[in-house]
């Protein structure tokens, strides 16, 4: 009795899944011919991509498009994210939005613009010491303290006393009184004078600053491919899958 109660569920559910697959495909099928494309290309989309539809959107299905729509569709997805663009992020300390802070360099991965990034309302530097490949944290009681530590580019004279107060001593004795170590950052959110730049650290970056997935950076992919119009044109980002 049990089975053939069950039995009802155990056939809609598999019709269920086909239905919603077909939908999907036929969906993709749909907008493919609509933007010219020949029956069997389409089809070949429809099935790819049937399953992973938001991959065909920003795919092929974002190619496909006018160069005015898809930067309309650029913004829509912004304004989705809270963002005026997808290239902007939200200062973890206040909560400001910081315009063009993030590039995706041609290995795909996040990068620095060449510009200095920081927030308009407060002293966040982006491409501070905190999030760059040559920071090394202080040690700390349980981890390592962020707020402050050295820098492995950029190197200093300091007193032995204060660099290896362990072995000052020692160092005294065979005539060394400084030494030639690397530059001590005081607080990890300002950048050295002296540094033409920080070298983003991924990891680092995806820490201190939310919502950088790798969706995120097929965004800024794409909005550096296509760019902005002169006027920043108030186009709709048609019809969506």
């Amino acid at each position: 009795m049990a089975v053939a109660r069950e039995a009802p569920l155990l056939i809609a559910l598999p019709a269920l899944a086909l239905g919603l697959w077909a939908w999907s495909a036929w969906r993709i099928f749909s907008d493919a011919r609509h933007r010219d494309v020949g029956t069997t290309r389409a089809l070949a989309f429809a099935l790819r991509y049937s399953l992973a539809p938001s991959r065909y959107r920003w795919g092929p299905g974002f190619d496909l498009r006018p160069p005015q729509e898809q930067r309309a569709l650029l913004r829509a997805e912004a304004e989705r994210m809270g963002l005026q663009d997808v290239t902007n992020i939200r200062c973890p300390l206040c909560e400001t939005e910081i315009p063009h802070a993030l590039t995706v360099d041609p290995h795909g991965r996040f990068d620095f613009p060449a510009h200095p990034i920081q927030c308009p309302s407060c002293d966040f530097r982006l491409d501070s010491c905190r999030f760059c490949q040559f920071f090394v944290p202080a040690k700390g009681w349980a981890e390592p303290d962020i707020t402050q530590g050295t820098c492995q580019r950029y190197r200093e004279w300091r007193e032995v006393e204060e660099a290896y107060p362990h072995y000052a001593s020692r160092l005294h004795d065979l005539g060394i009184t400084k030494v030639h170590v690397p530059k001590r950052i005081v607080d990890s959110y300002i950048p050295l004078e002296e540094c033409s730049g920080a070298t983003l650290d991924p990891k680092r970056l995806s820490r201190g600053v939310p919502g950088l997935t790798r969706y995120r950076k097929q965004l800024i992919f794409l909005r550096q491919r296509v760019g902005v119009s002169a006027a920043h044109e108030r186009g709709t980002p048609g019809k969506s899958l």
